[in-house]
């Protein structure tokens, strides 16, 4: 079914529309995107301003502007149409909340800048900054635990639970709604619900968006509601209506708002289908020699219960590392449940790809099997709390100060101890103020991972990562995975000015990527800078800085040390902040003991594969190691500072 749809209420397709009441039934029919259900939602609550809509499985929840009136709300109605229940938004915008989202325990509405988080019963618990105002799109994916969110002409962005944008796909369209997909062939799909002017007539459409190449499919269908014209809005993914039907549910705005449900795919109803959502452990970014458990979220989408067979694979390279079973015994029909791994210890850096995928006899739909994640298993992470790890200052004072926070945060990610621009207070004015340090490329992939809050003057003042591969004559801005939300800070800025970077505030910590891959060449050091820079006035906490970590590189010159590379093969010595690692080639066990300049015994950190010695109570000076590896012994000097 392809038809155009004419409005002639309201010649502009940008603006949203509260018309008066009245009703007309809805055609039904059997194609693609043609009605399956529609209720009136105007008539039983008198609002003229319904927006959003979200479904829990039982109820559906819309979001609505109380006709301009405040406070604006939230109705519940049943399945059938009917309204049960309302309770009051905290949003004091004009239209309140616009799409929802639903991450199967919490819904999710933005009417600013904001994304709240509240129940069924109307409990709020708090919100996010997201990176739109507002966020006229919302939607949830189970896959990854990420939103995706869009308003009118903006770009399609993926983004974390705290607001952190992952993502930006380039939108073709004037987007009024998001719902993701996943269920129907092919799947994950995000749909998006949009309204565009051609000459005089506005087309109410939904086009398919693929959220894996970032790009729209082509797939679109028009809206058609018993032949009354709408403008969109919100929208929400339903995967078993009627136990075999998947729908897309929009709200339309005419001569008055409805609810309805729009066909996506039919099925029979007695064929298996099970599949992964989510991987769910462990955290993507962890150092080497930690124990992990993987986990993942299955889902049964059939009506019957099944025995669901599950593996769980690790692999670095094309190198199976880790594989393991189990049976998900009697998972209730249209129900998810979380399933687990053994533990395992990946004793060495790189980036690895764990895979969580079903492997049920008969399943009908393998699209969805499989949940794949990337593990970033680091060389090294400095949590900064016996050492500053080694990171220089410049200005020497009064800028860049590492220990315990007392403002912005208030706490670091891990521990106690971080970098801040400053500790205590906000940064100054006129700011240009860098943090470096050496480190060595050990292979490839290479990646820079870290934690970081920040709180700068949105525009005017910022932050950005940069690189030298010369020792520091010259420096390239590096860009994260996602890039930076500002795209040119401010040219008034002191330090970072007309560069992209880090700007506004994050609503708590966040995690950054940075590909080094094919920038740094192993066995050749570089150099790394966190650059932060501000303008002339108007100051707040500035960046916070934990938990640096390297895949495919080590420190070079780290902490208070330094310790000889050793051309004998035999052994590796390494430090990172105070700590002194000594590892013997192979499995072959190493015992330490470390002796002064006057050979007095210093230290005796022990045996085994890996020897740690902390020289955090150590005092500055040459000292001496003694390495006993089988029958054979390795000397070398360590310098401590």
């Amino acid at each position: 079914m392809i038809a155009l749809v004419s409005l002639l209420l309201l010649a502009n397709p940008y603006s949203d529309m509260a018309p008066g009441h009245h009703y007309s039934p809805p055609r039904l029919s059997e194609g693609l995107g043609d009605p399956v259900f529609c209720f009136d939602a105007e008539g039983p609550t008198g609002d003229y301003q319904i927006v959003g809509v979200e479904f829990d499985g039982t109820y559906f929840y819309l979001s609505a502007g109380n006709s301009e009136n405040e406070p604006n709300r939230i109705y519940v109605f049943d399945a059938t149409g009917n309204l049960l229940s309302r309770f009051d938004q905290p949003s004091t915008s004009d239209w309140g909340f616009r799409d929802l989202a639903f991450d199967g325990q919490y819904f999710y509405g933005s009417g600013n800048n904001r994304i709240y988080k509240f129940d069924g019963q109307g409990n709020f618990y708090g919100y996010f900054n997201g990176p739109l105002n507002p966020h006229r799109g919302l939607a949830y994916d189970p896959g990854t635990d990420h939103f995706w969110v869009a308003n009118r002409d903006s770009k399609i962005c993926e983004i974390t639970r705290t607001g952190q944008v992952l993502r930006q796909c380039d939108n073709d369209y004037s987007t009024y709604g998001l719902a993701f997909d996943t269920l129907s062939p092919g799947s994950p799909w995000l749909w998006v619900s949009a309204q565009e002017l051609v000459g005089q007539e506005i087309y109410n459409k939904v086009y398919q968006f693929d959220p894996r190449a970032g790009t729209y499919t082509g797939v679109s269908f028009d809206v058609i509601v018993g032949g009354t014209p709408c403008y969109a809005a919100g929208l929400c993914f339903v995967p078993d209506w009627d136990t075999n039907k998947a729908v897309v549910v929009e709200v339309l705005q005419g001569d008055f708002d409805m609810v309805a449900g729009l066909l996506i795919e039919e099925r029979s109803g007695s064929g298996k289908d099970v599949g992964v959502l989510a991987v769910t452990s462990p955290d993507d970014y962890f150092e080497k020699g930690a124990d992990i458990t993987p986990q993942g979220m299955v889902i049964n989408w059939s009506s019957e219960n099944l025995d669901v067979p599950t593996r769980c694979e690790i692999r670095l390279g094309g190198s199976v590392v880790y594989s393991e079973d189990t049976t998900l015994y009697g998972l209730a029909g249209r129900s998810a449940r979380e399933v687990g791994f053994p533990d395992v210890t990946l004793a060495d850096g790189g980036v690895y790809s764990l895979k969580v995928f079903t492997r049920l006899e008969g399943d009908e739909d393998r699209t969805n099997d499989t949940v794949a994640l990337a593990l970033y298993c680091a060389d090294f992470i400095e949590d900064f709390e016996l050492s500053d790890g080694g990171l220089v200052a410049d200005p020497g004072q009064d800028a860049w100060e590492w220990g315990v926070p007392g403002c912005g945060p208030g706490q670091a990610r891990s521990g106690f101890k971080l970098w801040a621009t400053v500790l205590d207070t906000n940064y100054a004015n006129r700011a240009n103020w860098k943090l470096e340090k050496e480190y060595l490329c050990r292979s490839a992939p290479t990646w820079l991972l870290f934690w970081h809050w920040y709180d700068m003057e949105s525009y005017w003042d910022g932050s950005n990562v940069k690189l030298s591969t010369d020792g520091g004559s010259t420096w390239q801005v590096i860009r994260p995975v996602g890039d930076y939300p500002e795209d040119m800070i401010s040219p008034l800025n002191h330090g970072v000015g007309g560069e992209p970077g880090y700007s506004g505030a994050t609503s708590g910590y966040q995690k950054a990527y940075f590909d080094l891959t094919g920038l740094v060449t192993p066995d050749v050091s570089f150099n790394l800078r966190f650059h932060f820079g501000s303008d002339d006035e108007n100051t707040v906490p500035g960046w916070y800085i934990d938990d640096i970590g390297g895949v495919g590189f080590d420190p070079d010159v780290v902490g208070t040390g330094e310790a000889a590379r050793l051309p004998d093969e035999r052994l590796e010595v390494r430090m990172v902040g105070s700590k002194v690692f000594f590892q013997g080639s192979g499995s072959l066990p190493v015992r330490v003991r470390v002796f002064d300049l006057s050979g007095r015994v210093a230290a005796l950190p022990g045996k085994g594969e890996t020897v740690c010695w902390n020289t955090a109570n150590s005092a500055p000076g040459v000292y001496f190691y003694l390495c006993e590896l089988g029958q054979e012994t390795v000397t070398g000097k360590l310098v401590i500072r």
